[in-house]
């Protein structure tokens, strides 16, 4: 008779055959096993999850094109692809539905336009504040835009040519003050109170949320609960962001509510919370229950600030190493805004070529959404596309497919030399390097999933741009290096170092 311990070696021994075998069968069995990746990425998600979790997930994609071509394996189920194509099937075509991963930035266990992941239910959900950013919508808040340009204006006049700026902080802010009255109809007042002793605390949950979303689902609900009780004060702010933020709108939602009672109007361009709540469902003809407003509104403000404020501080880097692209995007501003402060409307701002094309060329290096967007596509694959095409065998069922904004872009056949920031190629619109450009032209997303605020966000950049360049010359800070403005990948694309540090002379 065999003893305890003889029979638990033997059950060792036999789960790790097993393990072996099931490693051995996802390299070389696996029905994705033909297609290239490296051969630690095929055992499990881990090895994606650690470079997501590290905040490094763009640069190592990036890394996998490069290496191993169009098409990549990254998990065991999981395929990233730049195939233009492929993209159509995938995101137009099929439209199939978002993965799992969405689930993680769930607002108070709630889902909202960017966590649904049917379709159905998404494009009903979508429908209560596409008004909100429609172009007629956006050219009516352009005039608040202005304002508080302006205001942003003042801020850097007041220190302009004394002291470098970390830009990146103090437009993070100006997008925030900008989302919250786009939303909320609230005056936040966050960049005249702007300084780089005292950071803004709204601000920073706004910047922390996406962020959380990564680190907390890669533990357990009780470990995260048990992480959550660290007495830091930072990590308690981090981990309590979702709760500073809910509070916030519950507070300007039930002010709003208040002053309707009281017989307010809004003559143009009512907050976006006016709109849900006036909102009436097409079938039930019921409104959008209350915590369904407030998750929609947040949902909103955190995907339209950090992502539009660090495109606007590459634009900003751009232009502090380009003297000569900074010189030219000058004369054409000048030209069309000739007293500094009166901002030309969008209409005009749209039709200045070599803004546009500098806009466009920075969209590509960093685009407002650079994430991968996991789809799952079941068994079926989309034929006729070089991704097709990597198939032998048939493909599993929990196959996830992913399309890597901005590096779809800087393909050289389309963008030549990939790696240089030009703005002049945008000006060549002859075929077919036009219709090339445009067709992987994609920084908001493609198809119905595409990013519902593209109109505001193009407006946060274009008008802030024009104003900064007219006011002010840019000078690179001497704590800012190419390598500080390293890309890196959260739930958005920042900078490596959190700051950007620039000086603007008048």
């Amino acid at each position: 008779m065999m003893t305890m311990t003889p029979l638990l070696l033997l059950a060792v021994a036999l789960k790790f055959v097993f393990e072996a075998v099931q490693c051995l069968k996802c390299v070389f069995l696996h029905p994705l096993s033909t297609i290239p990746g490296p051969w630690y990425a095929s055992l499990s998600d881990w090895w994606l999850a650690y470079h997501t979790f590290r905040f490094e997930q763009a640069n190592v994609v990036h890394n996998l094109f490069a290496k191993f071509g169009p098409i990549v394996r990254a998990g065991p189920n999981k395929i990233l692809f730049r195939d233009a194509q492929a993209m159509r099937d995938v995101y137009i075509i099929r439209r199939f539905e978002k993965g799992p991963v969405y689930q993680s930035f769930k607002l108070n266990g709630m889902d909202h336009a960017f966590t649904i992941l049917d379709n159905e239910s998404h494009a009903a959900r979508r429908r209560a504040s596409g008004p909100h950013y429609s172009a007629a919508n956006i050219a009516h808040f352009q005039s608040q835009m202005h304002k508080e340009t302006l205001s942003l204006v003042d801020k850097l006049e007041s220190i302009a040519g004394q002291m470098s700026v970390d830009c990146l902080d103090l437009l993070k802010t100006y997008h925030a003050q900008l989302a919250v009255l786009s939303i909320f109809g609230y005056h936040l007042g966050a960049v005249e109170k702007w300084s780089t002793d005292t950071p803004n605390e709204f601000c920073q949950a706004i910047s922390d949320f996406p962020k959380q979303g990564i680190v907390k689902r890669f533990f357990p609900r009780w470990v995260w609960a048990l992480l959550c009780c660290i007495p830091n004060k930072r990590w308690k702010s981090f981990t309590q962001c979702s709760k500073l933020l809910t509070e916030f709108a519950m507070a300007r939602t039930l002010e709003l509510e208040q002053q309707l009672e009281l017989g307010k109007e809004f003559e143009a361009s009512p907050p976006l919370v006016y709109r849900l709540l006036q909102y009436h469902q097409p079938l039930s003809h019921n409104p959008l229950e209350h915590d369904v407003v407030i998750t929609d509104c947040l949902a909103h403000l955190i995907a339209g600030v950090e992502t539009t404020a660090n495109t606007l501080v590459y634009f900003l880097w751009q232009l502090a190493c380009s003297p000569q692209i900074q010189r030219k995007l000058q004369l054409e501003i000048d030209s069309a805004m000739l007293d500094r402060s009166i901002i030309p409307k969008l209409s005009i701002l749209q039709n200045l070529p070599y803004l546009n094309a500098f806009i466009n060329e920075g969209c590509i290096f960093r685009p407002p959404r650079p994430r991968c967007d996991f789809r799952s596509i079941g068994t079926c694959c989309p034929a006729g596309s070089e991704l097709h095409l990597a198939w032998t065998r048939p493909s599993p069922p929990a196959l996830l497919s992913a399309l890597k904004r901005g590096l779809c872009t800087a393909t050289p056949t389309c963008f030549p030399p990939p790696e240089t920031f030009d703005p002049e190629r945008w000006l060549d619109n002859s075929e077919p390097a036009g219709v090339a450009r445009a067709t992987h032209m994609m920084p908001f997303g493609i198809g119905t999933r595409v990013c519902s605020g593209q109109a505001l966000a193009q407006a946060a950049l274009l008008i802030p741009l024009v104003a900064i360049v007219r006011n002010f010359r840019i000078r690179a800070g001497e704590s800012t290096t190419d390598e500080s403005m390293r890309k890196k990948h959260g739930s958005v694309r920042s900078v490596s170092y959190d700051f950007c540090d620039v000086m603007l002379i008048k």
